[in-house]
């Protein structure tokens, strides 16, 4: 990616490591937890982060506009979805705190996807989808937050 602009393609392999990220995240979260609620969500939260980075794979090898040029600043998406690292002797409420941070910026960088004009519908269809799924993980996550 270059400094001050991107291309279609640039955005969905930026999408797909934020997804595999959270997909690792997770996977360490689960390994952490010793909450069996817990648990079950991140486990879940996994699975539909393995299933988003699938989507946008698929669509990366689809997309005819690949290679059109798109105005969005690099640094804009390194400062959205950030990766923190579950701090040692972290418990499941740490874990989910970081999680919630997690999803809400990825939700929110979605967000900023599906609304820029020069992408294919396709495009913002995905983004529109991912955000929407996005805002459950937030819902799911506040909702176990709640309850420990």
């Amino acid at each position: 990616m270059s400094d001050s602009t991107v291309n279609v393609a640039d955005i969905l392999k930026y999408a797909v490591k934020i997804e595999h990220e959270s997909m690792l995240f997770y996977t360490q979260a689960a390994d952490i937890v010793t909450d069996e609620a817990v648990q079950k969500l991140v486990s879940a939260l996994r699975s539909d982060e393995v299933q988003h980075q699938a989507y946008l794979e698929q669509l990366l090898k689809v997309t005819a506009d690949s290679n059109k040029p798109v105005e969005f600043d690099e640094q804009l998406l390194r400062k959205i979805v950030t990766n923190p690292a579950i701090p040692p002797g972290a418990g499941a409420k740490d874990v989910l705190l970081i999680a919630l941070d997690r999803e809400k910026n990825t939700r929110n960088l979605y967000n900023t996807i599906a609304t820029m004009s020069n992408l294919d519908n396709d495009v913002v269809e995905l983004f529109e989808m991912l955000y929407d799924q996005e805002s459950n993980h937030v819902l799911k996550i506040e909702y176990r937050l709640e309850r420990l």
